[in-house]
């Protein structure tokens, strides 16, 4: 298993928690998004640098990060550019997103865009 499979399957993981395939799905499309949006990096590597989450990764994750590594443009929907848990909209104030994956308690939102709001400094 080649080391990008693996920090992808992580990431998708991590950023989704039990939510399971769903999650994974609409997170792991976010990704082959940026890479095909000029304003991410073009690579893999570069666009996983922007999630957080870690976590062992599921078998689905696993399948979703094959596909990811292997033809990310199969996943590009044009759609969603981010995901954020609900602790981190109600933290930053951002707006729900627009599509949302919820279960065990624990939302993820799909947006986008996020409206950041700046300090008044």
């Amino acid at each position: 298993m080649t080391a990008l499979l693996l920090a992808a399957a992580v990431t998708l993981s991590g950023e989704c928690g039990p939510l399971g395939f769903d999650c994974e799905l609409a997170v792991a499309r976010t990704c082959a998004n940026r890479m095909a949006d000029e304003r991410w990096p073009a690579d893999l590597e570069g666009v996983l640098e922007g999630y957080y989450g870690k976590a062992a990764p599921s078998p689905t994750s696993l399948m979703l990060a094959y596909v990811l590594v292997e033809r990310p443009e199969a996943l590009v929907d044009g759609r969603w550019y981010y995901c954020y848990s609900e602790q981190d909209r109600t933290r930053q104030g951002w707006p729900r997103g627009q599509q949302t994956v919820s279960a065990y308690g624990l939302t993820v939102h799909f947006s986008e865009t996020v409206e950041v709001k700046r300090d008044a400094s």
